[in-house]
């Protein structure tokens, strides 16, 4: 019999192949999408401005979390507790910035038209989802809770940049939700 043997779960190179794998996996989805027609308007608006920096932070702030959390530690006084409060901030500032009312939202959620954004970003977030649970698998994770949501916090921000800059919605309301 054999004894088992640990292979070690080295934080750097699991956070590193994490920027790399979802920085790469945002250009290549906007290069195959292309940028919307009224990219250059929405750049400068200081709002959406706000919104893809927020997004930015919560893609790989969340993702190299989900990887730094992958061995036993204390999480209890660390910075990743305000990544949830970013994205919290994050959907305030689309809410206010694009007027969204209660009604347009139960209307996004009923219509499947017009809640192909989304789909989109669901089906955008899938893969990265996908990968960070298999690299968090690579660890000894303790706090499963946190880990994964840390990693399906990173993938949810990742769909919706993608589909932030390469489509453009109806409303609002069809992103937030």
């Amino acid at each position: 019999m054999q004894t088992p043997v640990a292979r070690p779960f080295k934080i750097f190179h699991q956070s590193s192949a994490t920027i790399l794998v979802l920085g790469s996996y945002i250009v290549l989805m906007i290069a195959a999408f292309g940028l919307r027609e009224d990219w250059p308007e929405q750049r400068l608006s200081t709002a959406n401005s706000l919104e893809l920096l927020l997004c930015i932070i919560l893609i790989f702030g969340a993702g190299i979390s989900a990887m730094v959390f992958s061995v036993p530690r204390n999480t209890d006084h660390t910075p990743s507790r305000l990544l949830p409060w970013i994205s919290l901030v994050m959907g305030i500032v689309i809410w206010i910035s694009g007027d969204i009312k209660i009604s347009d939202s139960f209307n996004s959620a009923q219509n499947l038209q017009l809640s192909i954004m989304s789909l989109g970003v669901i089906s955008s977030a899938l893969p990265v989802a996908c990968f960070l649970l298999w690299q968090i698998r690579q660890g000894y994770p303790t706090q499963l809770g946190f880990v994964s949501c840390m990693a399906l916090l990173s993938a949810s921000a990742t769909g919706y940049i993608i589909m932030c800059v390469t489509h453009q919605s109806e409303s609002f309301a069809d992103i937030f939700i």
